[in-house]
This record gives C-alpha cells, structure tokens and sequence, in this order.
C-alpha cells in the first residue's frame, strides 16, 4: 500500500514540477529549490495522510531524491554523500547544491569577491537585472559581510551612492531592497 501512495505523490507533484526547467545554474538556487519546496508542499495533506496510514511512505529521502532529479548540466551526477553525510534531505541537498554552485559556477569565495569588486552598475540595469547578474557572487557571503556591501555601494553611479548612502543598509538584502525602492 505504501509504494501505491507513494507513486500517487509522486505522480501528484510531477505535474506542479513539470513547468519548472532542469537546474543549470540560470537563477539563484535558493529560488530554484523554493519553487521545488512549493511544488511539493501542494502534497503535504496527500503525504501526511500517506505517513499516518503507513509509517514513512513519504520521507525527507523521497523528497531529496525529486530535488536531485531536476539537476542537470554541471550539476549531474548528485553524488550520494556530501561533507560526510548523505544528500538525503532537502536541507542537506541545499547544502551540497550551494557548495557544488561556488565551486562550479562561481569559483571559490575569493574568485567570487574578485569577481564583484570588478563588477559595476550599468546604465541599462535596473534594480532586478542587477540582482539577478550580482547575486551569484554573493552565494554563501553572510548578509552583513562589510566588504561585499562596500563593493555593492561602490558600483552605483554617484547620484545613486549618496541616496543609498543616506539609506545606511546595514546588510546585502537591505541594500538590494532600498536600490529598488529608490
């Protein structure tokens, strides 16, 4: 009866999924894996009830494995260990997923700051393509990383600057929460 259920689910959230591309590193991964969360939280009754009637038919396991069925590219094969513990839980697969992320796409964390200092606010950004161009260097930099707010302060154009200036983020999502506001 469990593997019935579990087919159902899985069946049930392949249509949520189905509109959501293989990832390749095209946004953000946190964005990536919360549209997979959504997808799979439209089952959570559907898997609660499944659990209740048998234990564990659908786990934090049947869940990572979804997740590790959407990559592709650069990102393939998910090995089945990560920093000595399975990928077998949606937060453990984030972790390896960011850490596969710096090392493929990025580079290191210091190949990524270098990266940022050499970056600029272009006059035909706006606060979004900004964003999204900017923030795969950010991955892993803590939300109140002095120097990577100070190279994001230094990319706007002078006019800018001093209007963010006034504003004083004190972190890198504040920072991009005023520029759009401004």
């Amino acid at each position: 009866m469990a593997a019935a259920d579990r087919q159902h689910i899985y069946q049930t959230i392949q249509t949520s999924l189905a509109h959501i591309p293989s990832y390749i590193g095209q946004e953000s991964l946190d964005d990536y894996c919360n549209r997979i969360e959504t997808a799979i939280s439209y089952t959570d009754t559907m898997i609660a009830d499944a659990n209740t009637a048998n234990a564990n038919t659908f786990t934090d396991a049947h869940k990572a494995d979804i997740y590790k069925s959407k990559m592709a590219g650069k990102y393939l094969p998910v090995p089945p260990q990560h920093a000595g513990n399975n990928i077998n839980t949606p937060a453990r697969f984030r972790t390896w997923l960011g850490d596969t992320y710096l090392q493929r796409t990025v580079g290191t964390h210091q190949s990524a700051i270098q990266r940022l200092f050499q970056e600029t606010f272009k006059t035909d950004d706006n606060p979004e393509t900004y964003k999204a161009r900017i923030r795969q260097y950010l991955l892993g930099v803590p939300d109140n990383d002095a120097n990577a707010l100070g190279f994001l302060m230094a990319h706007l154009p002078s006019e800018l600057f001093i209007w963010m200036e006034g504003v004083n983020p004190g972190r890198i999502t504040a920072f991009f929460n005023s520029l759009k506001e401004l």
